[in-house]
């Protein structure tokens, strides 16, 4: 289904189950899995390159905003990393499993890091 179909369907079990409604970030991640795992071809990726630590940038990221802004980023390793901090000591992202968090930052930096693209110029 789709992330509005997978919205709709949430608020029938909340008005007709009595399910008890998420918390708003809860329900945007449940949302965000619910439709990258059944509702989109996992061979799309929403244009993510393959390599390892894409899955976890694909579930991770998305859960709270677009990859399209993931993709435009064109960050340091470092930025990316201060940017992972800022996000859960600010905007209540969850600690990430140690592990996962050095994919995300190794594929971040590969394909989305400042030296990623020839069209990018680093910054000083």
């Amino acid at each position: 289904m789709s992330r509005e179909e997978w919205d709709k369907l949430l608020d029938r079990m909340v008005k007709k189950y009595k399910m008890h409604p998420m918390e708003p970030w809860a329900r945007r991640l449940v949302l965000t899995y619910l439709a990258s795992l059944l509702g989109v071809d996992k061979q799309d990726w929403r244009g993510l390159p393959p390599g390892p630590g894409r899955e976890q940038v694909f579930y991770s990221c998305q859960a709270c905003h677009s990859l399209a802004i993931v993709k435009q980023q064109g960050l340091s390793r470092e930025s990316w990393d201060e940017s992972l901090v800022w996000m859960v000591k600010k905007q209540a992202m969850p600690p990430l499993d140690p592990d996962d968090r050095k994919l995300i930052l190794d594929y971040l930096a590969t394909h989305y890091g400042l030296d990623s693209s020839p069209r990018r110029r680093r910054i000083r």
